[in-house]
């Protein structure tokens, strides 16, 4: 943090102001600490179970999504009911790696999927829903069926610029306060066959890259260029990896600061 703007407290109005902002925030702590907490377990055994798993529905992962998952998701685990969506089903096996991870008697699985073949995969705590992402009227339909938000929404589905966007746009308002939003495979941004290309305005990539300023709008000295919306209300951080992108959503408010100690050197 930069001191340039600030000075030490001056006197009891100061002090008191300080005490304001504290009083104000106090309401997000515990839930910062249950964002910030550990389970039990740093072990991953994502790489357990895709090391043992030969037979049955098919799975597909690039190998350093599976510590970026545990990373994000180990949190999670520690609850006696985790709901999930996952944009992509295609052959099910990453149905089976969710169950594994986070239990299967646990984990409230939402499958979306073109492929109307998938859902054969539904079992009492598996549904399946067929449509477009890139409808959002279908959303609107999906969000009437599963109405709860959820913990954890994955974003694997047809990795085209238009999915990504109308996906995010409709579905990361149906996130939990607390839970994570997760794009993959944003290598596509960089693909023409799926719409995208180096520093192409309309890629997911492009607007992800925007949420940094959106973040942060709350230092913005433009406000007609940059200010606070309802994503700089909303977003606790951004975690891009190589392809991926998660995105905390929290409710927060502009930064407080503190100042402790009686001893200062002036600021030129």
């Amino acid at each position: 943090m930069t001191n340039s703007r600030l000075h030490a407290p001056e006197n009891a109005a100061d002090n008191a102001k300080i005490q304001v902002l504290q009083l104000e925030n106090e309401h997000l702590k515990k839930k910062v600490q249950e964002y910030e907490s550990e389970s039990l377990s740093n072990h991953n055994v994502l790489h357990d179970w895709i090391n043992t798993y030969e037979t049955g529905p098919g799975v597909h992962k690039w190998v350093p999504y599976l510590d970026a998952y545990h990373r994000h998701f180990n949190r999670f685990r520690s609850q006696d009911v985790i709901t999930m969506v996952e944009v992509g089903v295609q052959s099910g096996g990453s149905i089976q790696m969710w169950q594994a991870y986070f239990g299967k008697d646990k984990l409230r699985y939402y499958g979306v999927d073109v492929n109307s073949a998938t859902k054969q995969f539904e079992t009492e705590n598996v549904k399946i829903s067929i449509g477009d992402q890139e409808n959002p009227e279908f959303w609107s339909i999906f969000k009437k069926e599963v109405p709860t938000p959820v913990d954890i929404f994955i974003d694997d589905g047809g990795h085209k610029m238009h999915q990504q966007t109308v996906t995010f746009d409709e579905m990361f308002w149906h996130v939990r306060d607390g839970g994570v939003y997760l794009v993959e495979d944003l290598h596509t941004s960089y693909w023409k066959g799926y719409g995208g290309g180096y520093h192409k305005p309309t890629t997911f990539i492009e607007r992800s890259k925007s949420l940094i300023d959106t973040i942060n709008a709350w230092h913005s000295e433009d406000a007609e260029k940059l200010k606070v919306d309802d994503l700089t209300q909303n977003i606790r951080g951004l975690h891009f990896y190589d392809s991926m992108l998660f995105i905390d959503k929290l409710v927060t408010k502009k930064m407080p600061n503190i100042k402790k100690g009686d001893k200062w050197i002036p600021v030129e």
